[in-house]
């Protein structure tokens, strides 16, 4: 369900980004709120960093005297991290070889194969079910195992005074993160871009409205990028996976 806004939303970035956006199909056009989102100075999580599109653009927003952390757990994105932080010689980016979920210790990561790894759909798995039933559409899955932390835990290891924002693309295991994360959430209380699809989270034993009922239990609202426009959503809408969810 769908209603206009009741409030000006952050404003759509236009310009040579917005041009950048619309011609390349891989980039996706939730991008081009960040420049509104994303004060000068501000600390960012970029939790799902892959090859580091978003981490790129947080850390130019957030400036010299800003910080974004990027969490990844596979070794060829976090090579491909490691170049993107050269190319664009960005020390306000620090990389994190871990995956972000609701424990400490170590979890199963189930990387999906076609020819090769299909890095983007790697997805956190401890269940004694097989994990081929969510790879049907691939020719096999690879397994890592990568070390895990919460949220929580890694706020407070960091010590970081504020948060103003957090990405989020773990493939469905958005509530494992957000229950290690509700500390952090409470106190700092960050806009947060997060990927929630039925297909995903199904994996999990939830759906993607539970995700939607964890952020209104904290007073968030939830908005989608449609059509250009940044309107309020109750749930998911078809053809978006990203959602922004900030304090209401």
């Amino acid at each position: 369900m769908l209603r206009a806004m009741p409030d000006s939303p952050p404003a759509v970035a236009t310009g040579s980004l917005a041009e950048l956006v619309r011609r390349t199909w891989f980039l996706e056009d939730e991008l081009l709120l960040l420049r509104a989102l994303v004060p000068r100075g501000s600390v960012c999580l970029d939790v799902g960093a892959a090859n580091g599109i978003y981490t790129a653009l947080l850390a130019r927003l957030v400036g010299p005297r800003g910080a974004v952390h990027a969490i990844e757990p596979q070794p060829f994105a976090l090579r491909n991290l490691r170049a993107v932080r050269a190319l664009l010689r960005s020390r306000q980016v620090t990389l994190h070889q871990l995956a972000l979920a609701d424990r400490h210790g170590e979890l199963r990561l189930v990387v999906p194969r076609r020819l090769l790894q299909v890095h983007g759909r790697a997805y956190l798995w401890d269940a004694d079910a097989d994990p081929h039933v969510y790879t049907d559409e691939f020719r096999g899955v690879d397994d890592l195992t990568v070390p895990t932390t919460t949220l929580d835990a890694l706020v407070e290891e960091l010590d970081l005074p504020s948060l103003a924002f957090v990405k989020v693309d773990v493939e469905g295991a958005e509530l494992r993160l957000l229950h290690g994360a509700a500390a952090t959430i409470a106190r700092h209380r960050p806009a947060l871009l997060i990927e929630v699809e039925d297909r995903h989270t199904q994996k999990y034993g939830h759906t993607a409205a539970e995700v939607f009922g964890w952020f209104a239990d904290r007073d968030y609202r939830a908005e989608a990028l449609i059509s250009g426009s940044l309107r309020d959503v109750t749930g998911t809408v078809p053809g978006v996976r990203n959602y922004l969810f900030r304090p209401a």
